[in-house]
C-alpha cells in the first residue's frame, strides 16, 4: 500500500510518534485535512497490511518502523526513548534522518545484549553484526516481516539462526549497508520507492 493518502497518514503519524506522543484519530485528522470517514478507511487499510499500529482504544501508536509499544528493539532517537517493531528499523530509521541515536536489542540466535551507536545517523562500530532483510512476500508487515528482521551477534549466529528457521528467504546486511539504504527506504518522496525507481522498501 504506497498511494499518497496511505503515505500522508502514515508519515503524519510517524512525526508525532517520534516526539513520543501516541496519536488520537481525531488530531490525526487534523494533521492531514482529512475527514474522520475518509481516515478511517486508511486506517484500516494501514493496519490490515501491517503499516500501522493501533492500541485497544484505537489510539495510533505505530507507524513506519517507529513504536511506542515495548519491544525487544529499544531506539533512543535524537535523545526521544522509542521502541521500533523491528531491528533493521532501529538501524535504517536514524540514518534516514541523520539524527544520534541508541539501539539496544538481542541476538535473533543468542539473545546476547546488543547495541548499537549511531552519530548523525551513522552506525559506530559493530561492523560484526549482522542484520537479516526477510525475502518473503508478505500480506502484513508487522507480523508477517518484522519478527524476522533482527540482528546478530556475527554471521555464524546469523546462519545458526537461519538453518534452524528452515533457511527463509532473504539476505543478510552489515548495518553500515543498512544504514545507507535508510535514507531511500524512509523517504518522503512519493515516487522515491516504485517499482523502477531504484532500492525500494524491502517489504
Amino acid at each position: 500500500m504506497a498511494d499518497r493518502a496511505s503515505e500522508a497518514v502514515r508519515w503524519a503519524a510517524f512525526d508525532r510518534l517520534r516526539a513520543g506522543r501516541a496519536i488520537a484519530v481525531a488530531d490525526l485528522a487534523a494533521d492531514v485535512q482529512f475527514g474522520m470517514d475518509e481516515l478511517g478507511e486508511v486506517l484500516g487499510g494501514l493496519v490490515a497490511a501491517g503499516l500501522l499500529e493501533r492500541d485497544t482504544d484505537g489510539i495510533v501508536v505505530g507507524s513506519h518502523g517507529l513504536t511506542l509499544r515495548p519491544t525487544v528493539h529499544h531506539l533512543v532517537l535524537d535523545g526521544v526513548a522509542l521502541h521500533t517493531w523491528c531491528a533493521l528499523d532501529a538501524v535504517a530509521i536514524p540514518a534516514a534522518l541523520g539524527v544520534d541515536a541508541e539501539l539496544t536489542t538481542c541476538c535473533g540466535w543468542c539473545d546476547q545484549s546488543l547495541r548499537v551507536t549511531a552519530v548523525a545517523g551513522r552506525p559506530r562500530g559493530g561492523e560484526e553484526l549482522r542484520v537479516w532483510v526477510p525475502g518473503m512476500d508478505c500480506e502484513n508487515v508487522l507480523e508477517q516481516f518484522c519478527p524476522f528482521a533482527n540482528l546478530f551477534c556475527g554471521s555464524d549466529h546469523l546462519e545458526q539462526w537461519r538453518v534452524g528457521a528452515g533457511e527463509p528467504p532473504g539476505h543478510a546486511c552489515t548495518v553500515t549497508e543498512i544504514a545507507d539504504l535508510g535514507p531511500t527506504w524512509w523517504s518522503r518522496d512519493p515516487d522515491c520507492c516504485t517499482p523502477g525507481a531504484g532500492e525500494g522498501q524491502p517489504w
